[in-house]
């Protein structure tokens, strides 16, 4: 079992791992950080996961274990108020400012854009007056759930960054940048 973890820590990003892991146990989706994070250190649980593989009911058990949440690598906080949204888009507003208001390349914002996409915190805003600001009519209104900024648009500051470290790149997050301190 420890072999097959191995491989799937050469499919490369984190998300990338979740998805080749969830692959692995013939599911559509990817599972969850806590569960990949588990399955790196605990050899019986990633066992389990494997030999259950046939039995959906058998392996949700394990997939949905309490336990799973000492793996946990970010806690997401159940919502972010009005104020704190305000208070975090005013900073980022004068960061960006600062820097004379550059915006990402286009590589490097789909970069970005794909990684969100696959990523387990992203979710639909919930109700609430600081998600109904919406500054083009097209634009994407899933949240990120670690920082509660919209993707589409946190995505293409130059000054933003992800607030989620990569757990299998040390010093780098889940856009596969450097961590900023």
């Amino acid at each position: 079992m420890v072999d097959i973890i191995k491989d799937i820590e050469t499919t490369g990003s984190w998300n990338d791992m979740r998805s080749a892991l969830g692959n692995l146990l013939g599911l559509d989706h990817p599972v969850s950080s806590a569960v990949l994070a588990r399955a790196r250190e605990d050899d019986k649980f990633a066992s389990h996961l494997f030999i259950s593989r046939f039995d959906l009911d058998l392996l949700n058990l394990f997939l949905n274990d309490k336990r799973n949440i000492e793996y946990e690598l970010y806690q997401i906080p159940e919502n972010h108020s009005n104020m704190q949204l305000a208070k975090k888009a005013t900073k980022a507003l004068l960061e960006w400012g600062k820097t004379g208001f550059h915006t990402v390349s286009k590589e490097i914002y789909e970069q970005r854009l794909n990684s969100c996409n696959t990523c387990e915190f992203i979710r639909n805003p919930p109700h609430q007056l600081a998600y109904k600001v919406k500054l083009k009519s097209e634009s994407d209104p899933r949240i990120c759930g670690a920082c509660g900024c919209g993707i589409s648009r946190k995505a293409r500051l130059a000054t933003e960054t992800c607030p989620v470290q990569d757990p299998s790149k040390k010093g780098f997050n889940l856009w596969n940048e450097p961590v900023r301190s």
